[in-house]
């Protein structure tokens, strides 16, 4: 692959990052040009007004996933609404934590339960966590295989590897931004939708009905229906036409919601 062309924005934001300290700077902006992500090279990147601590242990958090974000959050309200009480979320794929713990800050009053498979990326959550002050519980688990609870959390949600070196949210972040993070996050092993499809099958192996609200990103919305066919009640949810979400229900009934 050709070096990429590094934008003004991210040489601006080196320059400032290394002021002072021209010998590193050059490297910094090589290592950018050959598809380093910007949040490794700086050690944090910023997500929906907070700065998160970043390194390659974890994925780094895209920003189209501040639709997720909302979305999540619109859903507990709804919860909250028909129950009259803050439900148990499960963020999926916990990683570094940027999206949970955001959503933790905007409604500090649910019982929110990182999981993760990768000890590494959860070592870096649990740093993010503190740095937060924010009150998480993280479980290392096999999608659900060690969930800590008896009781089925209310909603799951999270951006579970999809797709492809060939898609892409933007071309300033081609295959090499993915494959320097943690092969466990990005395109799985299992095909396109593979991981979404080995996660809806094993919330239908436990019979719970949590709403699961999961990001799709580009993948259209025929490959992601044929996922979806499984889910006892679904739809696909979009913004800009663009980034996708999954929203999936296995099981009905079960919590009255």
């Amino acid at each position: 692959m050709k070096d990429l062309k590094v934008s003004a924005e991210d040489r601006g934001v080196l320059a400032e990052h290394f002021a002072g300290n021209a010998a590193s700077l050059e490297p910094a902006i090589k290592r950018r040009a050959q598809g380093e992500p910007l949040a490794y090279i700086l050690g944090y990147f910023d997500f929906m007004g907070a700065r998160f601590s970043s390194d390659p242990r974890a994925y780094v958090t895209d920003p189209e996933t501040e639709f997720l974000v909302r979305c999540v959050v619109r859903e507990i309200d709804a919860i909250r609404e028909r129950t009259a009480a803050w439900p148990i979320v499960a963020e999926i794929g916990f990683g570094g934590g940027a999206l949970g713990i955001t959503v933790k800050k905007m409604r500090p009053g649910i019982r929110l339960i990182g999981v993760d498979v990768d000890p590494d990326a959860l070592a870096l959550g649990t740093q993010n966590i503190a740095t937060a002050g924010v009150d998480v519980e993280l479980v290392r688990s096999d999608w659900f295989s060690d969930w800590p609870l008896a009781d089925q959390p209310a909603l799951i949600f999270g951006d579970p590897p999809w797709g492809g070196e060939q898609d892409l949210y933007s071309e300033d972040r081609d295959a090499r931004h993915y494959l320097a993070m943690p092969s466990v996050s990005v395109f799985p092993k299992e095909g396109i939708i593979g991981a979404h499809l080995e996660l809806l099958s094993d919330v239908k192996s436990k019979n719970w009905s949590s709403h699961m609200i999961l990001n799709i990103g580009v993948l259209p919305d025929d490959l992601v229906k044929k996922v979806s066919a499984l889910a006892a009640e679904s739809k696909i949810e979009r913004h800009l036409e663009k980034v996708g979400l999954l929203h999936a229900r296995m099981c009905l009934d079960q919590l009255g919601l």
